[in-house]
């Protein structure tokens, strides 16, 4: 992984492109408090094959704080790269907004988006923007997850990139078509599904959308955190957002309800301390045999495959005794909070 990466960090032979009829393209990232993986994409993006007078890169810096890890203008200077690099503030408002920012003050008739943790490939920008023909408004390129010889379970969740498109971390919009939609909805403040609602908003309002693979970004997984798998659950609550705002698209394409043994071990530890206090020790006992089953299952299934290492297994018990709740606490936040009949 780190080998191929390295390659397309290392030099890259420039190209002599004598080209009038490309359009004028804004590169939009996100960040916050990931200075160094900035400044990777960002070294990436300054050797594209493609004319350094015809694209810029605006950084929009989402930290609430400003504090000292996170990026400054200063550093991106220093890094003297080729391509001009615009630094915007948006401090704390989320990604959506953050995004919204740079597209808005943009000057690209085409605004290409990816995230501050991706390594674009040389020919990235020529690729997406050759995808634009006549009646074309949305291009989505190709995403590759390198992966160690033996990943994280977090790591390897993370390979569902590969699978989708018109993803933040590698999408190309006409300006137009942007403007239209409104942009990213902001109520959306973490980074998942504000994608996928823009690129239904896109489909109800006829835009044609493409895809382009030879517009290839690399995005190399992280390792996780202890309980990052757990925590991330709480976004499933935009699920319920996304549902109402695009139900029918919703069910069709995007959407994924909670895996049914989810529903079978939550509701029989809830059933088996129901029947514990009425008293009925052996039902509530063999609810209980009920719920390690599946939950044994459901563990063995998550660690088959991937690291064994003790703090990883660790990680992978705690978290698949706690996910099923999780993810069928954060439904039903999510039909809460955006008054939705969803699950």
């Amino acid at each position: 992984m780190e080998t191929e990466l390295s390659r397309l960090l290392g030099h890259v032979k420039e190209t002599a492109v004598v080209e009038d009829v490309l359009p004028f393209v804004s590169v939009v990232i996100p960040t916050r408090r990931r200075t160094k993986l900035l400044c990777r994409c960002l070294r990436a993006l300054s050797r594209q094959d493609y004319p350094l007078d015809r694209y810029e890169v605006v950084v929009v810096d989402d930290d609430p704080e400003n504090c000292e890890n996170g990026v400054t203008q200063r550093e991106i200077v220093d890094l003297g790269l080729k391509c001009d690099v615009r630094y915007l503030r948006n401090p704390g408002k989320g990604p959506a907004a953050a995004r919204n920012e740079g597209w808005s003050q943009a000057s690209g008739e085409i605004i290409a988006f990816t995230d501050d943790d991706t390594v674009a490939t040389p020919t990235w920008l020529r690729e997406g923007v050759k995808g634009f023909s006549d009646g074309v408004e949305g291009v989505g390129g190709r995403t590759i997850v390198p992966m160690p010889r033996v990943p994280t379970d977090s790591q390897r969740c993370a390979s569902w990139l590969q699978t989708v498109h018109f993803i933040t971390c590698n999408v190309f919009y006409r300006r137009g078509a942007l403007e239209a939609c409104g942009g990213f909805d902001t109520h959306f403040h973490e980074a998942y599904r504000e994608d996928s609602d823009l690129t239904f908003s896109m489909w109800e309002r006829g835009k044609k959308l493409v895809v382009a693979p030879g517009a290839v970004v690399y995005h190399p997984a992280r390792k996780g955190r202890f309980l990052s798998s757990l925590k991330a659950h709480r976004r499933i609550a935009y699920d319920a957002l996304l549902y109402k705002k695009h139900p029918k698209l919703y069910r069709a394409g995007k959407g994924r309800g909670a895996r049914p043994d989810y529903y079978l071990m939550v509701s029989s530890v809830i059933l088996a301390v129901a029947a514990a206090v009425a008293g009925f020790g052996w039902g509530a006992l063999g609810l209980l045999v009920l719920w390690a089953v599946f939950d044994t299952r459901f563990f063995l299934e998550r660690v088959r495959g991937t690291s064994h290492e003790m703090a990883d297994l660790a990680d992978m018990a705690v978290t698949s005794l706690l996910i099923p709740f999780a993810a069928i606490l954060f439904r039903l936040v999510g039909a809460f909070r955006y008054r939705t009949l969803f699950w």
